[in-house]
Formats: C-alpha cells, structure tokens, sequence
C-alpha cells in the first residue's frame, strides 16, 4: 500500500527532498564505491593476467632450450655415426634423423654432399642465427626464409675430412607443435633484434614497447592494439651460455585482453546486475520507508482541511511512537479546544439574540 501511495507523495516537496537526499546520501556514493572497486578489480586481474604470461614465457622458454638441447645432442650422436660408419650408418638408423628435415655435409671449399632430404644452396649461405661460437660444438644457424628464418644446426665434422654437418630443423622439433601451447596464447621469440618464430601475428615495434614496459611497469602486462583486438603481452628473458651457445632469447607471450581477462567479464556479468538489484531493492524499500514516514503528514493535512471546513468533530489516529504521534495528539486536544470554545460562543450568541429580542417586546 505505502507503495501504490508513492506517486502522490512524491508530488509534495518534502517527498521529493528525502527522495534527492536519498539519491545523494545512497546511491551515489554506492556507485562511486562499485566504481572503485571494480577499477581495483580490474588492476588486479591485469596483474594476475601480467604474471600468468610471463609464467607461460619462461616455461615456453625452457622447453625451447630443452628441445634445442635434445636436437643438439641428436647432431652429436649422427655426427658420429657418420664417422664411424659412414653413410650406410646413416640409412641403417634413419630414425636419428627425425627432428631434421635434411642433413647435409658441407666441405670447407663449400661443396655440399646430401646426407639425407634434398640438395639446398642456402646451407652454403648460413648466417649467424639464435647463436653460434667457434669453439661451441652445435652452432644454432640460420637462412632467410620468407618472413621468418630456417633454423640450421651446424656441427663442426669430426672425420678426417674438414667440413661441418649441417641439418635442417624441423620447426615443430623447436618450436613445438600449436596444440602444445596454452590455450589461446600466442608465443613469439626474438634474439638480437630478429624474430625468429611466432605462433600469431607480431607488429613491429612490439618488441621494443614491451621492453621498455618491463623496465617501468612492474608486473602488469604491456597493453597495444593490433587491428580490431587489444592485446596484452609479457616478455621472459632466456639468458643460456652451453653447449648450443645461446645468446639471450625474449620469449613474448601474447593474449587478447578478453581472453586474458575473461575472469573479468565474467564477474562483470554478475556484478553489475547484482549491484542494478542491490539498487533497486534499496530503492523500493527506502521508498516505502518514505511514504510510511509521510502518511501522517498526509491524514494532518486532510484533517486541517475538513477542520477549515467547518467539521469541529474532525479526529486524528496516529501510532507511529514518534513526533507525527505527538502532532496528532496535540491536533486532536486543539480541536477539542475549539470545539469547545466555538460552542461556547454558538452558546452566548443564542443568548444575546434571545435577550434582544425579549428587550424588543
């Protein structure tokens, strides 16, 4: 009921001042603290999400030097087999020769013999790739090919003959397979300057944003927008002096901020029409309060109207135990007051006309 009174008590200027001082006291310091919060939430995430990549960095980056230590270790031990036993060796245990796609044997007056797969004039032509040292065993090399390099593995021969063995890397035998990566999360290395692999799409230009984020940012993500999409991303440094001598490696894990913050919109999808609710359900009980809270003022007002029509026997029932009570009592002992007093003069204006008229006669 004190809810179907609310549009008539609205209309009075002591409803619509609770009702402003309710939107200013109540729901305006709500939304400004869900805003806060929410912003809060929101740095958080981007933190956790900043940590989460960076994680997946290193662990992507270790398994890197793992692959490229086993595919090191597979050229030493091809390496000797093919001075122990020559090419027949080599074509008794092809199974060796899984992570490469081709191997050959380059002489130092730059004739290539191949040893498995397919002739390639580019192995005459390698240049300096994820690292290489002249007295390191395995040398990782490299070839242009297309927007990114061919990785070689370049192992100085151990027969009489002066030459080194070249093989062909497989880029799953490195990289690692796609479905091997986290969900949804693209990996990029680069090594002095040059981007060597990449599961997505990379920039230019978002090597060096992201290390200069990692100097001043602290452990949120770097943030760019690459198209239509706004990506975050956090770099891992691999710093490895061994037998693959690998100079350092930034390994940069990629995500599209929905997809790194998905924990976000999903509380987003609860939190904002919980707090819609929380709105409304203080709204609708704050109005009642109001219309309860002005329902006396209303029966005073319609009692002070039947009063200034005339109608002395007017009476007001009130029991809220507060000051509209007291109101109430102190109107109802005012008009019996009134009453009184206008019977009274109802009372010697009869007499007095009684009394004129008596004199007249």
């Amino acid at each position: 009921m004190a809810l179907l009174k609310m549009p008539t008590t609205l209309k009075r200027g002591v409803g619509r001042r609770i009702l402003s001082f309710f939107l200013l006291a109540a729901i305006l310091p709500l939304a400004f603290t869900a805003s806060l919060a929410y912003l809060e939430l929101d740095r958080g995430m981007r933190e956790d999400a900043g940590r989460t990549l960076r994680a997946n960095a290193k662990e992507y980056g270790l398994d890197l030097l793992g692959r490229v230590h086993r595919a090191s270790a597979a050229a030493d031990d091809i390496d000797s087999m093919y001075e122990v036993r020559g090419m027949s060796g080599l074509l008794r245990n092809r199974f060796m020769l899984d992570d490469f796609e081709n191997v050959w044997f380059v002489s130092d007056d730059g004739e290539t013999h191949t040893l498995a797969g397919v002739p390639d004039p580019q192995a005459l032509n390698l240049q300096a790739g994820i690292g290489s040292a002249e007295d390191s065993p395995a040398q990782i090399m490299s070839a242009g090919r297309g927007d990114l390099p061919t990785l070689y593995l370049r192992v100085g021969a151990r027969s009489a003959s002066a030459g080194a063995i070249v093989f062909q890397l497989k880029p799953d035998a490195i990289w690692g397979g796609r479905e091997e990566l986290p969900h949804e999360t693209d990996f990029c290395v680069v090594s002095a300057g040059a981007v060597f692999y990449c599961s997505g799409e990379f920039e230019a230009g978002v090597h060096q944003a992201l290390i200069k984020h990692e100097l001043n940012a602290g452990t949120a993500p770097a943030v760019w927008r690459q198209g239509e999409e706004e990506w975050l991303g956090a770099m891992w440094q691999l710093v490895v002096a061994d037998t693959a001598s690998l100079p350092p490696i930034d390994v940069i894990a990629l995500q599209p901020t929905h997809i790194a913050l998905q924990s976000r919109a999903d509380f987003s999808r609860v939190f904002i029409p919980a707090l819609v609710l929380v709105v409304i359900l203080v709204g609708l009980l704050s109005f009642s309060a109001i219309s309860e809270s002005l329902t006396p003022l209303q029966r005073l007002t319609i009692a002070v109207k039947q009063i200034t029509a005339g109608n002395l026997d007017t009476r007001l029932r009130i029991r809220s135990n507060d000051e509209f009570e007291w109101l109430g009592n102190e109107f109802n002992e005012m008009a019996t007051k009134l009453g009184k007093q206008i019977s009274t003069l109802n009372a010697m204006s009869v007499s007095y006309t009684h009394l004129r008229a008596h004199e007249t006669i």
